[in-house]
């Protein structure tokens, strides 16, 4: 909402509510019971949360209360073998597969639509991390410390810019 952030705690099955400064606003709530195997990430489309699940690679969609709403759907069909990032533009839900290393794309019915890509196509080596701005997806590396800008339209992606960030790791 522009305020306040959803963060899972990776192998807990835990997401917890936080505004700005980092506090904890709703306590948390646990979707293990929905059958959420790993965490790899939460986004919060302005209604729902969406949660990728590398385990079961599956993408599950909560309410802001944690209540599971039946809605998820398998990335496994597309092609891809694990959920590792996602993110959407509004229209459609992009799952960044780290095995294979490819951006799926699925529309508001759950179908792999095209649009699908090579994110090392990109310059990435080890891609990560994925996010929309609805004109770029944004990929960062965690093997080069680089986010790579690629620019799309339709099923057409292009090299944009690649930002060098600094290396959380060390």
């Amino acid at each position: 909402n522009g305020s306040d952030f959803w963060v899972g705690v990776r192998g807990l099955g835990i997401i917890n509510h936080l505004n700005s400064s980092g506090s904890n606003i709703t306590g948390g709530f646990n979707i293990t019971s929905a059958g959420v195997g790993v965490i790899a990430e939460v986004f919060h489309n302005g209604t729902h949360l969406l949660v990728s699940d590398t385990e079961d690679r599956f993408i599950y969609v909560f309410n802001l209360s944690g209540s599971n709403m039946s809605s998820g759907f398998s990335v496994n069909p597309a092609g891809s073998d694990s959920a590792e990032a996602l993110t959407s533009n509004g229209s459609n839900i992009f799952v960044l597969d780290t095995t294979d290393n490819r951006v799926y794309s699925f529309n508001a019915s759950r179908s792999n639509v095209s649009g699908d890509f090579d994110a090392t196509a990109s310059g990435a080596l080890t891609p990560k991390g994925l996010a929309t701005n609805g004109t770029h997806f944004f990929i960062t590396d965690e093997s080069d410390d680089f986010m790579y800008v690629v620019n799309f339209s339709g099923s057409n992606t292009t090299l944009g810019t690649k930002l060098n960030l600094p290396d959380l790791n060390r």
